[in-house]
């Protein structure tokens, strides 16, 4: 009876070991490998608004004294990216808060540039999130003239030319920062009393856009 007991102990413990060793054998069941999702490639194309600040050294011409400004304003416009080329279209409103030039006689006439506006076309090259541009366009400036004398005076609206370069930096999907060049001709000769006078402007600025 004895031996019956320890026959079955035997048996049972074998036929344990035989299933544990057979279980090892069998693959492991693992779960599905998460599949690798490539993120989208960032793109310039889209339309923004943003604000700007800047700093601009006003020429008014021979007769008048060259003034500093800080302006500000805003922007709106539109990229399409074309590989590495993006192409783009601007509109931008400033004011300038400059001082008044005074002539250097004794007429004692007196310009300021109010209000700038520009529509500008964009050509840059795309390297990721920065892109370095250039860009032209049409420039529209008020200009308050007094004449003591009264043969000229009030506000005029000047037109001219607006050439430039930049370079704009994305450190979101929406937000970017530029840096930003202007040369702005608006009005060459014309008269303020018995003076000619001119509005050029060297324009730095930095701007906040917000991409759609």
């Amino acid at each position: 009876m004895m031996f019956s007991y320890r026959l079955a102990l035997i048996l049972a413990v074998g036929a344990l070991a035989v299933a544990q060793a057979s279980a090892a054998d069998l693959p492991r069941r693992t779960s599905a490998p998460v599949p690798y999702v490539t993120p989208p490639a960032f793109t310039w194309t889209g339309a923004y608004v943003g604000v700007h600040a800047s700093y601009a050294r006003q020429q008014f011409g021979k007769s008048f004294e060259d003034r500093d400004s800080i302006a500000a304003g805003l922007q709106l416009g539109g990229n399409y990216q074309m590989g590495s080329i993006v192409l783009g279209a601007e509109l931008e409103g400033s004011h300038l808060g400059g001082q008044r030039a005074k002539d250097s006689t004794l007429t004692k006439t007196s310009v300021d540039q109010k209000w700038l506006f520009a529509a500008k076309g964009r050509v840059g090259a795309a390297f990721d999130r920065t892109l370095v541009y250039g860009t032209a366009g049409l420039a529209m400036m008020e200009i308050d003239a007094k004449d003591p004398v009264g043969l000229t005076g009030g506000d005029k609206w000047k037109v001219g030319y607006l050439v430039g370069a930049g370079v704009e930096h994305a450190f979101t999907n929406n937000l970017s920062l530029k840096v930003e060049y202007n040369y702005v001709a608006a009005a060459q000769d014309y008269k303020v009393g018995g003076n000619k006078a001119e509005a050029t402007d060297h324009i730095v600025k930095a701007g906040l856009n917000y991409r759609f």
